[in-house]
Parts: structure tokens; C-alpha cells; sequence
């Protein structure tokens, strides 16, 4: 055992490929080792070894068919190889060994992304009952869940639950709601109360904290994710009437007079850009594009680019508006979204990776291409170039795991030609 021993302490040095060879060294001299197979078919998923991952978790399955988190990884390996209905077959599997919400939430997750929304809706559901979400829902107890009934002369609360990207996604559904009558409030993270007042549907938009929700008077409460359920939402019934967002006035003129001295003085193309999410999320290494590879994007005649970027891997820009004039960074007056969704407005088109800053161009219905990995969320679909959520959005997509350079070589032949 000692090639196992090696194999935990290259883990503990984060040495991952070593960890790799140590543990196929022992799976050779142990083949009905399942836990080790296990191990191994996640480590390698994680260094986007896809296809020798799929190999180990179907092997650690057919020694110990019995372990629900066996299966549960197979449909996770499934998943991320777009073999969606395989996915979902393995999730199933892994329900029937030990029935836990996640699992559903997974399976949710394969169902709407294969484009299966009665049913991936009604799965989606199961992410209130995870214990690792349950914080999220505990403000507002079940006496006090709305059921869909019309409220008037009632206030209801539709909270944010996810992320900034799926409240700028889901608040298009609150015309909807509001057509039942009665109050409702809108309560979301701060750096998006200004903006989400152009919103139509909320009659008040309120940060969405405990110290809003101890003071906030209200009858009725019910999570911004769940409406796409109660609204019955299809592929073809989907809400995509866009913009249902707009950028405040007094935004408008500051953001105009800081672009300003920043206009080309010849027709050039504005572009924004996204390269990097946020540096906390466990999908940071999958959803972000290297900035080095944008350079030539950068180098194209006839464009200025504007960073919309924000966070720790904005520090990256700076060091390259020496060498490319035409790269704009005014990010240092951006202190929300209302400013975000203001220097947009004044641009021709977005290009972003999958963030939040995608989603605002495509609430404000401004061009907007969107950089995809090849496992993408659940909710681009599979394979499509557009998005039926948002029209003005064209999606670019990863050939195979990692390989961001073809990506953006595309969307320098189309920039070039275009």
C-alpha cells in the first residue's frame, strides 16, 4: 500500500498529477479497490482528464454498486460530458442508495439544461431542503409561503436566493406577479437596489439582509427561483420580452461624462469585457478566459475596449494599457450595477465570460457574445449559438474541456469581419 500512502500525501502537497500516477500505480497491483478507482475518477475530472475520469467511476460502480456517491459522480462525469440522459440515469441510481436533496438538485440541473423545463423546474425545487442552502430559506417560514393565490391589499416579499447573475436573470418575472395585486417588495443584494428600481413589477426594492427582513412588514414571501415553476415556463413560454431593465438618469449623465474624453475621435467599435468571474467561486479556473489570450482582440483596428471588469483580476488590466492604448479601464468609478449597466449603454457591444455582467447586457438587450466552457450552466442549453432568454445574445462555446484559444480566435475572425 505504500504507492496509496504516496498517493494522500501528494493530495495533502497539492501536487494533483503526482496523486494521479501514485494512484494508478496502486490500482495496478489492487483492481477490485473501489474507493480508489472513486478517488481517482475525481481527481482526474478535476484536472480535466474527462474521458480516463468517466473509465475510474465506472469501475468503482461496477466493483461496489451500492455506494449512492459512486453513481452520484458517474452523473456528475456524465454531466459535464454533455451525456445528459447517462447523467441522469446515474443520479437516479444514486437517489435509489441514499435519497439526498442534492442529488435531485443535480438531476434538476441535467433536466433544464437538456431543455426538459416542466419537469427540471419541478426538480429544482429540491434545492430548498439542501442543507448546504437552508440558511438561505429559514427567514421566512412555511406559515408564510406563498402559494401563487392572488394577495391584495397584502405584501409579498420575492427574495434573491443564488447569485447576482440569477436575480439580473429571474426579475423578469415580477410583472407577473405583481398582476395578482396587493404589495410587492423586491429584496436583493445592495449592488443591485438601484438598478432593479427601473424594474417593473416591485413597488419597493430593498437589500435583501437580516436587518431588512427583521423590520420589513409583510404577509407573503416566496424565492425569485421558484417563479419560473409557478409561471409554468417553457422553452417557447418563456419570458423574453427584453429590455426589462433600464439605466437610472442620474447614472446615465455621470457615466456620459466619464466616457467622454475616452471616444475615439475615428468611428471605432466600443467593446466591453468580462474575463475572469469571481475569484471565491469553485468554478473560477472553468468560467474564466486567460486575459493574455484577449490580446488579439485588443490589437484589432477599429476597436476600444472597456474593461467592465471588477475584483482581484482586474489588477491584470492595467499592466497591459501600456502596450494597447485602445484598452479603457474606468472600473474605479464603478460602485454597482446601475453604474455597470450605465457604461454598457454607451457601448456597441459586450463580450463576457458567464457572469453576472453577461447577464446585465441581456437584460438591457445590448449585443452581448457570451464565452462558454464546455460544460456550461444549465441554463445556455446544449449546442445552441443563441440564447432563448435573451435575444440579443449569441453564445460561443468550447469545442472540448480547457481549450479557450479556439474560442477566442472565433470571435476575432467574426470582430474582423463584422
Amino acid at each position: 500500500m505504500e504507492a496509496y500512502r504516496l498517493y494522500q500525501q501528494c493530495l495533502l502537497d497539492k501536487k494533483p498529477e503526482e496523486a494521479v500516477k501514485y494512484l494508478l500505480q496502486h490500482l495496478s497491483a489492487h483492481r477490485q479497490h473501489a474507493p480508489a478507482f472513486y478517488q481517482l475518477g475525481n481527481l482526474q475530472r478535476s484536472l480535466n482528464q474527462w474521458s480516463p475520469s468517466l473509465c475510474a467511476h465506472l469501475e468503482a460502480c461496477r466493483i461496489d454498486p451500492e455506494q449512492s456517491d459512486y453513481h452520484l459522480n458517474l452523473g456528475v462525469t456524465y454531466h459535464g460530458l454533455q451525456q445528459l440522459d447517462l447523467a441522469i440515469q446515474a443520479y437516479d441510481r444514486a437517489y435509489e442508495k441514499d435519497p439526498k436533496p442534492k442529488i435531485r438538485f443535480n438531476r434538476a440541473q441535467a433536466l433544464l439544461q437538456a431543455g426538459s423545463y416542466p419537469e427540471g423546474w419541478q426538480e429544482y425545487e429540491w434545492r430548498t431542503r439542501m442543507p448546504e442552502y437552508r440558511d438561505i430559506f429559514t427567514w421566512y417560514n412555511q406559515e408564510r409561503h406563498w402559494r401563487g393565490q392572488p394577495f391584495p391589499r397584502q405584501t409579498l416579499v420575492i427574495y434573491d436566493e443564488q447569485g447576482l447573475g440569477d436575480t439580473l436573470q429571474f426579475c423578469r418575472y415580477l410583472p407577473y406577479v405583481k398582476a395578482l395585486g396587493g404589495t410587492v417588495v423586491l429584496a436583493v443584494k445592495a449592488a443591485l437596489v438601484n438598478l432593479m428600481q427601473t424594474l417593473d413589477g416591485p413597488d419597493r426594492v430593498v437589500e435583501h439582509c437580516e436587518e431588512t427582513y427583521r423590520t420589513l412588514r409583510f404577509h407573503w414571501a416566496f424565492p425569485l427561483m421558484s417563479l419560473p415553476l409557478f409561471c409554468h415556463t417553457t422553452l417557447d413560454s418563456m419570458p423574453n420580452q427584453t429590455p426589462y431593465l433600464s439605466v437610472p438618469a442620474e447614472y446615465a449623465a455621470k457615466w456620459q461624462s466619464l466616457l467622454q474624453p475616452h471616444l475615439p475621435a475615428l468611428p471605432h467599435k466600443k467593446i466591453g469585457f468580462v474575463f475572469a468571474c469571481n475569484p471565491g467561486s469553485n468554478t473560477y479556473d472553468k468560467r474564466s478566459c486567460p486575459l493574455p489570450l484577449w490580446q488579439k482582440l485588443f490589437a484589432l483596428p477599429g476597436t476600444t475596449w472597456f474593461s467592465l471588469q471588477k475584483g482581484e483580476p482586474a489588477k491584470a488590466i492595467g499592466e497591459l494599457t501600456a502596450s494597447h492604448p485602445n484598452l479603457i479601464d474606468l472600473t474605479s468609478h464603478i460602485d454597482n450595477f446601475a453604474d455597470t449597466a450605465a457604461l454598457m449603454e454607451q457601448l456597441d457591444l459586450v463580450i463576457s465570460i458567464d457572469t453576472s455582467v453577461a447577464h446585465l447586457a441581456g437584460a438591457l438587450d445590448k449585443p452581448t457574445w457570451v464565452l462558454l466552457p464546455f460544460d456550461n450552466e444549465w441554463r445556455w442549453l446544449l449546442r445552441r449559438a443563441d440564447s432563448p432568454w435573451y435575444p440579443s445574445m449569441r453564445l460561443f462555446r468550447q469545442p472540448a474541456h480547457a481549450q479557450w484559444e479556439s474560442v477566442l480566435e472565433r470571435v476575432r475572425q467574426v470582430l474582423a469581419t463584422g
